[in-house]
């Protein structure tokens, strides 16, 4: 049987999407350097190797060693701040690292490569829903750097699906300074520590539960989407402080909220048009975010 790699398999999205490629009895290879993936993700079914996807001699071993059919790459550098203070690094790990495996691929005939992007593609934009259409204005080096990843992928000349991805959550996702606000307000809720917004707390995100992402990715791979960017999304959007107060009813919680100036290089508003995915009949129906939350707080790793 044809292998899938999955980049970034031990990650809070990859880990998942290894955990339903193998239900579905697909022989899967993870590449990740551990550098935010855990040990404690990895499926025991997967195979795994720790290198860095810039390894390009050791990444190449994989290749001659085993036939693949497909690439899942959502191996990336994905924090804003970090780009912003140190864009050489955010740009090898989003464009060179995508470089090398699409060059692998193109030598050993891979024919599928599926990748993760972002909203940060678009920059701010006052009308909403952001469709696929609209003039790319990124405002940050981490969306400047997704969006070269996207252009270098889309004129490959591989078979490519790219999903700009909405505000992903769910379990896996560690609260540590680069995750979502969602990990981090459990986290705070579970150790009753103070809440800490950055900006007024209006600023607005699309959430998308992690079940439905690699729902969406897996189709896209069995139906054969080819050659499509598209967004990821619900398409419903909802402001940070209505995320605390959700999330304090669940616990039956209410903490202390502190609110700093908000984060250069952070996007207001964003809900991200998902009629393009609709077309491609990929998902039924979407998590519920009050469910989504519900699922996410079980299964939390500090619980």
């Amino acid at each position: 049987m044809n292998k899938i790699i999955v980049t970034g398999g031990a990650g809070f999205i990859g880990s998942h999407l290894v955990d339903a490629l193998i239900k579905k009895k697909y022989e899967v290879i993870v590449v990740d350097n551990l550098s935010s993936g855990k040990i404690s993700n990895l499926n025991p079914s997967a195979k795994f190797f720790q290198y860095d996807l810039k390894e390009y001699a050791k990444l190449e071993t994989i290749f001659k060693d085993n036939e693949i059919e497909a690439i899942f790459h959502l191996a990336a550098q994905v924090s804003v701040m970090k780009s912003i203070n140190n864009p050489v690094h955010d740009a090898n790990e989003n464009i060179i690292n995508t470089l090398n495996l699409i060059d692998l691929c193109k030598k050993y005939g891979v024919k599928k490569f599926i990748c993760a992007s972002s909203a940060a593609v678009y920059g701010n934009y006052q009308f909403l829903p952001i469709n696929e259409n609209i003039q790319l204005k990124p405002i940050s080096p981490y969306g400047i750097s997704k969006l070269t990843m996207e252009l270098y992928v889309e004129n490959s000349g591989l078979d490519y699906t790219v999903f700009r991805f909405s505000n992903v959550y769910g379990p896996r996702q560690y609260s540590s300074a680069e995750s979502g606000v969602i990990s981090i307000f459990c986290n705070n809720l579970i150790n009753n520590k103070n809440h800490t917004i950055f900006g007024n707390g209006e600023q607005t995100r699309d959430f998308i539960f992690v079940g439905d992402v690699v729902e969406v990715i897996i189709n896209s791979y069995e139906k054969k989407i080819l050659k499509k960017t598209l967004n990821l999304s619900t398409n419903t959007s909802i402001s940070i402080n209505q995320i605390v107060n959700l999330l304090n009813q669940i616990f039956d919680k209410k903490l202390t909220i502190d609110y700093f100036k908000a984060k250069s290089g952070d996007i207001f508003e964003s809900r991200l048009d998902n009629k393009k995915l609709l077309e491609c009949k990929l998902i039924n129906k979407f998590m519920l975010i009050s469910e989504g939350l519900k699922q996410t707080i079980k299964l939390h790793d500090k619980i």
